[in-house]
């Protein structure tokens, strides 16, 4: 039953890899994950290409070398063990019998005649075969490896190689409620998936003709393999032998939920969850919906371990395939089970991309992800979740009794109290039960056999979904690569044989998740412990050898040792509250991240930290013999063992031997994670000290500073690592800075004004700081600023890296993410405490221009102005007069840094919802300045200069009525940067395992639109939109997005890619990549138009529509037409800050700007034409009303009641009566 994908290859494939080691071309090729079929003389395939067969002669010549080098590969034991393959040769016809033999020679050669297999269609093809073969072999022998059947039933041996169920013709459900045959070729093209027919087994009763012994037999056999603990087949479904859980209930109604849609939401991807106890039944309760679904959408089940861009492409296709309008196709309802959380959310990142955007309610794919890993609270909020337990209610207990009566009346030939999975069920998991039973089958194993369960129950129940390849067990068991044979039958109770997981080969497992556990109990009983049952275990022959199977035996049993879970617990244990420096905890969610895996963990509650010592050093040697077997070329010691040793011993406290190991792994690998392990040796041991009544002050600072230094060295490091975005450096120096402030006030409580002066300026330190902190003076005044530029680094992180709402999945990182958050929120609170600053002006002890300037940093931080989501969130609640005194304070620091522009250009940007244009103290244009100046600044870190590229970009997109100077080529380079720092490592942070990148590392989060307004009014954050309504409707819905969102015309060049219209130079237009790409509709040079969005990544194109929209009317500039004595108010309201840095423009035609003309269609740069109007006036109604004029319109607030008049170009304007600010839409036609 083991589902297996095709593949085809051609002599050229293998001639092309000569260099390659055993392990490599098991990679290249995929093999045994899928099975190869190997063209030897030629392919006719209209799909692919044509290659005419040869001759004997021309074979040899040219294809030869190529199958010559195939059967060397496949014959190599880094590949197969002897016994374990079978070579299998299809002889059509009696043309090219002759080539044939020249490969059945070698074979034969290489494992002998035992391990091929000759099917023919006919006696006459056998005999002329036999003519050609029989001078070196016997005939005899030659035709008991031969069978002769026809085609049709070689076509059915062939779906049973690849796993393919009884029946092989596959329909699906079309949305007009017809059934469409799955054919061969499209079949092909989706070999990630297991399509459920919607005649699923229907057709094999037709074949056997309703013949009722047929039919009992098969119901029977289905039975009791699936009662026995075998895996749930469709027959199950089909004869009625599973029972209907009562949450099936709460996930048929999600799943017909999320069939109904949301004309709310329109999301293209939809997500249950089934969260479910180890051995509960998860896969049973999916597979139970699929079934039930089979009519109503195209079912499958994803079958690849790793699914990606090219599994989401075939759902694509199964989704459209027979359909004429993709918006109404039924949807596809897609299992993923037994795969980790972040190739989840990678799946799902490259699903929602596929799908595109949906114009229906109904979503295109609705995915069952069934996991044992358990939900938060979070997940709880976000998706339909469904949770099955091994506890059974009443109802499903009875059905239980019901079968079992059934089956003893049936008299099944079977004993059903072997039917262990049943009796599981029946018993409702009773401990007692599970003891009984499995020390009565222990007791007739003989002792090999019971070390071979142990081993595997050790796997199965510290490793979940794991199983034991076969083929290793050959040397480890009496009777070589026939073990099997002899197992008692005890054994094969207790066993499940099943695929591996990458693999066509069999593997073991126990045959539930409690009776691994009972048996790995009973299995030490006999005095041997755990750790001494994992060392005997490292230590056995199974790893030694060099196929796959050692090779993933390997990573299991590194995977056991290393991976820690996530746990969600109603109250902390005491470990985890003693070692919060060393875990991940989440305060709110009563979630942790555990310190040690749970083999690890266990062996150290029951035996101890030296045990696992012992275990880990012992690892280290054997994982080193096992490479030296693999590959001798890439032999290398692991320094995250020597980590985990290290850790073991930070955790109980003896920090010499966690240093010493800690400085092991550092010399195998200088890595930004195992750096961090070495601070927080420190920052424990510092905490330990500072607990203790009488304790070395000065021994305490030295290893603060230590700490500190090492958490400095991690993060510089971890800026230049290509994989992993590792913040624990930077919240391990924020700790030990604030422990160390909280020390240095502590002890110098007398003066804390003096003491403030000293650390947040350049003075001299008095007398007292001398006496205690003598030589670490300097070094306690650079924490302020280190630590600011820490939360700076960290704050900027959790703007980058946010996930889409839509993914509705955590993995780890996202959890790191998470956490991280809660616990910035704290430091934050923290740096105010000690340094924030509350006061109109500066204390009397700062005096020098470069202490103020810090002074209004810190006031910036104080009023919340240096956290980009929070600037925005005061906007929306009407906080525009804390807001203009941030912009005040950052306006009058010079010369500017990072933290003043970035934070200056956001904060104007949300001031324009307030101000307009004529009102602004900022203008447009002068906010680009400060755009081009923060981009050619040096930045201390990339996410800061990314930053930078995306205002430059998005400020200087071109649109007819823009006051700055557009020059294409600079446009295009900026453009370029950005979209290259969008994909290089700075956004794969986190992805440490490969693979495709989740949207939260991404980044393509975007958080402007183009808007139909002026000046910095052209830029609409999502906040004006949506307001706290986000992630609800596609935004273009909302009437705010459609009445202040611009459409842009352009031409469609391609599946992702649109060619925007230069309004400047049409012939030079300007690439736009699309936000979902575009599967439905493609046509190239089609014209289109969309709304454009501004994400970290570059512009990205929304809700593409057909054709060309016609071309708004520009509405005219900013207006700079100040009075002389206006000019001087701003330059003295500012203090420090120049006029002649600001560029004001003067009577010369060359500074303002209104409608811009059309130039040359060769010109690259866009040069300003000067109309100037007056300053627009705005009033408080008093006495009679403003009167309209022919530049002025007057326009009622509906919400106050005022009457305001305002520009005739206006589309919108917000009321300007104190506490309503109502948004007046002015020309709703537009």
């Amino acid at each position: 039953d083991a589902k297996v994908r095709m593949r085809l290859l051609e002599p050229d494939s293998f001639s092309k890899n000569t260099s390659m080691t055993a392990l490599e071309f098991h990679v290249d090729v995929n093999f045994p994950e899928e099975l190869c079929w190997i063209m030897s003389n030629g392919l006719i395939d209209s799909d692919t290409k044509t290659e005419q067969p040869m001759d004997l002669r021309q074979w040899t010549e040219t294809r030869g070398k190529g199958i010559t080098e195939a059967m060397i590969r496949y014959t190599d034991r880094g590949m197969t063990e002897q016994g374990r393959v079978v070579i299998v040769f299809f002889l059509m016809s009696k043309s090219d019998i002759d080539i044939i033999a020249e490969v059945f020679y070698f074979f034969c050669t290489r494992l002998g005649l035992s391990s091929i297999m000759v099917l023919t269609t006919s006696e006459q093809t056998l005999d002329a075969w036999m003519r050609v073969v029989q001078h070196k072999y016997r005939r005899d022998d030659i035709a008991s490896r031969a069978v002769v059947m026809p085609v049709e039933h070689i076509g059915f041996v062939v779906n049973q190689l690849k796993g393919t169920s009884h029946g092989t013709k596959c329909y699906v459900r079309c949305s007009t409620g017809a059934d469409a045959h799955l054919d061969f070729k499209a079949k092909k093209g989706m070999q990630d998936l297991d399509i459920l027919s919607v005649t699923q087994c229907d057709d094999t009763i037709t074949e056997i003709h309703g013949d009722q012994k047929e039919i009992d037999a098969l119901k029977t056999e289905s039975e009791l393999n699936f009662y026995r603990g075998n895996k749930v087949e469709w027959w199950n479904f089909f004869f009625d032998q599973t029972a209907k859980r009562d949450v099936y209930n709460d996930l048929d109604r999600h799943i017909n939920n999320a069939i109904a849609g949301s004309q709310a939401q329109k999301i293209p991807v939809s997500v249950i969850t089934i969260h479910h106890q180890p051995g509960a039944g998860g896969s049973t309760l999916a597979m139970h919906a699929l079934w039930e679904f089979r009519r109503k959408c195209r079912c499958v089940i994803v079958n690849k371990s790793q699914p990606n861009l090219d599994t989401a492409n075939q759902l694509m296709k199964l989704y459209a395939y027979k359909e004429t309008d993709l918006q109404k196709c039924i949807p596809v309802l897609a299992l993923v089970e037994d795969i980790e959380e972040n190739t989840f959310c990678d799946f799902l990142s490259a699903l929602s991309s596929v799908f595109g955007q949906r114009e229906t309610a109904q979503p295109a794919c609705i995915v069952l992800y069934c996991g044992q890993t358990e939900m938060t609270s979070q997940h709880k909020k976000k998706l339909p979740t469904v949770h099955l337990s091994l506890k059974l209610s009443l109802r499903e207990q009875q059905w239980f009794r019901a079968k079992n009566h059934q089956l003893e009346a049936r008299e099944v030939p079977q004993n059903l109290e072997d039917m262990m999975s049943f009796n599981l069920f029946k018993k409702g998991f009773n401990q007692d039960y599970v003891r009984r039973t499995v020390s009565k089958y222990l007791e007739h194993v003989n002792p090999k056999e019971l070390e071979l369960i142990g081993y595997i129950a050790l796997l199965n129940f510290f490793l979940a979904n794991s199983r034991l390849s076969a083929p290793l067990c050959d040397n480890f068991m009496p009777g070589g690569q026939w073990w099997e044979r002899r197992l008692s039958e005890a054994a094969k109770i207790l066993l499940l044989k099943e695929q591996a997981l990458k693999s066509s080969i069999g593997a073991y497992r126990l045959k539930h998740q409690k009776i691994a556990e009972e048996t790995l109990n009973q299995a030490m009983s006999c005095g041997q412990s755990l750790s001494e049952m994992t060392c005997t275990f490292m230590m056995c022959s199974m790893f030694k050898g060099r196929t796959y199977a050692v090779k993933e035996l390997m990573e299991m049993m590194d995977r056991t040792l290393k991976y820690r879970p996530w746990k969600r617990m109603s109250q902390k244990t005491e470990h985890v509250e003693k070692n919060t420096s060393d875990a991940n905890t989440r305060d709110d969610d009563n979630e942790y991240q555990e310190v040690f895996s749970p083999l690890i963990q266990r062996i150290f509650n029951l035996e101890g930290y030296d045990a696992v010592v012992q275990i880990l050093k012992k690892w280290c040697e054997v994982k080193k013999q096992v490479q030296q077997y693999l590959d001798p070329k890439k032999v290398h010691d692991d320094p995250m063992i020597r980590q985990q040793i290290a850790r073991v011993y930070l955790h109980v406290g003896r920090y010499e031997d966690a240093h010493s190991w800690a400085d092991e792994a550092l010399m195998l690998e200088n890595s930004s994670y195992l750096l961090d392990t070495k601070g927080q040796i420190y920052k424990s041991e510092f905490v330990a000290l500072k607990k203790s009544d009488n304790y070395d002050r000065q021994r305490v600072t030295d290893i603060a500073f230590k700490a500190i230094d090492i958490f400095r060295q991690a993060q510089d490091i971890n800026r230049r690592e290509a994989t992993g975005f590792n913040t624990a450096p930077y919240f391990g120096e924020l700790f030990m800075s604030f422990e160390l402030f909280d020390l240095v006030y502590n002890s110098t409580s007398n003066d804390p004004v003096t003491l403030r002066a000293f650390l947040l300026t350049k003075t001299d330190p008095p007398k007292f700081v001398l006496d205690v902190w003598g030589t670490y003076t300097e070094q306690l005044r650079d924490l302020v600023l280190n630590i600011r530029n820490s939360m700076d680094y960290l704050s900027e992180i959790q703007t980058i890296y946010k996930k889409d709402d839509k993914i509705a999945i955590d993995d780890s990182e996202s959890r790191k993410l998470q956490l991280g958050k809660r616990k910035l929120k704290k430091f934050i609170r923290d740096y105010i405490k000690y340094f924030g600053e509350y006061d109109e002006s500066p204390p009397n002890y700062i005096r020098q221009p470069e202490d103020i300037c810090e002074w209004r940093r810190r006031k910036v931080m104080s009023l919340g102005g240096d956290i980009f989501q929070k600037v925005f969130d005061m906007a929306r609640d009407g906080s525009y007069d804390k807001l203009r005194d941030i912009r005040q304070l950052l306006c009058e620091n010079t010369p500017k840094t990072c933290f003043d522009l970035q934070n200056l250009i956001v904060v104007s940007l949300a001031l324009a919802r307030d101000e307009s244009p004529g009102e602004s103290i900022l203008s447009y244009k002068q906010v680009f300045k400060l755009c081009e100046e923060f981009v050619q600044l040096v930045h201390d870190h990339e996410i800061s200069r990314l930053k930078a590229f995306f205002y430059v970009v998005m400020l200087m997109w071109p649109r007819k009525e823009m006051v700055i100077e557009f020059n294409l080529s600079t446009f295009k380079e900026y453009m370029k940067t950005l979209s290259e720092m969008g994909k290089s490592s700075l956004f794969q942070r986190g992805n440490r395992h490969g693979g495709d990148v989740s949207d939260f590392r991404r980044a393509k989060r975007v958080y402007f639109y183009l808007g139909r307004g002026q000046g910095l009014h052209a830029f609409i954050h999502t906040t004006q939109i949506s307001g706290d309504q986000r992630g609800k409707f596609p935004f273009w819905e909302f009437p705010q997005a459609k009445s202040l969102l611009r459409r842009v015309n352009g031409r469609l060049m391609g599946y992702d890619t649109i060619h925007a219209v230069n309004p400047f130079n049409p012939n030079k237009p300007i690439q736009v990549h699309l936000a979902k790409p575009e599967t439905e509709r493609f046509v190239d040079r089609k014209p289109v138009n969309f709304i454009l969005g501004f994400s970290w990544s570059g512009p990205l194109a929304f809700n593409v529509l057909d054709g060309h929209v016609p071309e708004e009317n520009p509405e005219i500039a900013e207006r700079f037409v100040f009075e002389r004595e206006q000019y001087a108010d701003v330059g003295s309201a500012f203090g420090s800050m120049r006029l002649n840095d600001w560029q004001m423009p003067s009577a010369t035609a060359s500074d303002c700007s209104g409608v811009q003309q059309r130039f040359r269609h060769y010109s690259d740069v866009h040069q300003r034409k000067d109309i100037r109007q007056s300053r627009p006036n705005y009033r408080t109604p008093t006495g009679t009303p403003p009167q309209e004029t022919s530049g002025t319109r007057r326009i009622r607030c509906e919400e106050c009641r005022h009457i305001w008049s305002v520009p005739a170009y206006f589309t919108y304007f917000y009321c300007k009566t104190p506490d309503c600010k109502a948004m007046i839409c002015i020309n709703p036609s537009v």
